[in-house]
């Protein structure tokens, strides 16, 4: 783990606005699959982002004008890792999406600056179970089943850091991750208040924690978390009070 949280990128008022005479967006964004040279994650939509690899679902158009080593310089920001730092947990089941193509940062994705090997070791740990009440953890608790993280808050966050383990290790572990992500990368999720009962979160977290070198059973935690009343957001659910033992 690491002490420090994740360090994002450029605040999405500094890559794409409405606004033709905004000199600090140099983009537009436009609904589109992303296939475009500058792809853009626009949409919170929890049905189709169902599973850790997201498809960008907009182009990023530089605006007329706009100048060129400006274009050039936001347009490095993009990242395949990002966050989804407004997490509604009753519906949403991707803490930390994954897209296949460097992507631009939006408002509700900030982009997540991790070195590209470490990437997928960082989506497969974030969206564990154990990612998931780390950010919940952090994250604002005014409303009931939503968690928002500001970019204060989320800098809290700790995270799973491998590159801070020696060089063979590091290699070896973004190997295993490398597998695990990839394994898990298109299966589906349930939502994030569901996890107790997500069969592919479970099993991706077992991997994840022999990865880490411990074979615990985290069957307990996982029903923990889905208990607390902001995670829950007030939905009765007896099949998880039975879990819990709960009379």
């Amino acid at each position: 783990m690491a002490e420090a949280g994740p360090v994002f990128g450029l605040s999405n008022r500094d890559i794409c606005s409405d606004d033709p005479g905004d000199a600090r967006a140099p983009f537009t964004a436009h609904p589109g699959d992303g296939t475009a040279v500058h792809a853009v994650l626009m949409n919170n939509d929890s049905e189709k982002q169902a599973c850790m690899l997201f498809e960008p679902d907009g182009t990023a158009v530089p605006k007329p004008g706009a100048p060129r080593g400006r274009v050039e310089s936001v347009a490095r920001t993009a990242t395949r890792l990002h966050v989804n730092r407004t997490c509604r947990y009753t519906s949403q089941r991707v803490l930390f999406p994954y897209t296949a193509k460097p992507t631009l940062a939006s408002r509700v994705f900030p982009s997540v600056a991790v070195p590209q090997e470490h990437e997928k070791a960082a989506a497969v740990w974030g969206n564990s179970a154990l990612g998931l009440i780390c950010f919940w953890a952090h994250a604002g608790k005014q409303q009931i089943g939503r968690g928002q993280a500001s970019r204060t808050s989320m800098a809290r966050m700790p995270v799973l850091d491998v590159a801070m383990l020696g060089k063979r290790a590091v290699a070896k572990l973004d190997g295993i991750f490398d597998g695990i992500f990839d394994e898990y990368c298109g299966k589906n999720l349930l939502p994030m208040n569901l996890c107790y009962r997500d069969e592919n979160r479970s099993a991706m977290d077992a991997e994840t924690l022999c990865a880490l070198g411990a074979d615990e059973s985290i069957d307990d935690v996982r029903i923990r978390f889905c208990r607390e009343p902001l995670v829950r957001g007030g939905r009765k659910d007896p099949e998880l009070d039975r879990a819990a033992g709960a009379p």
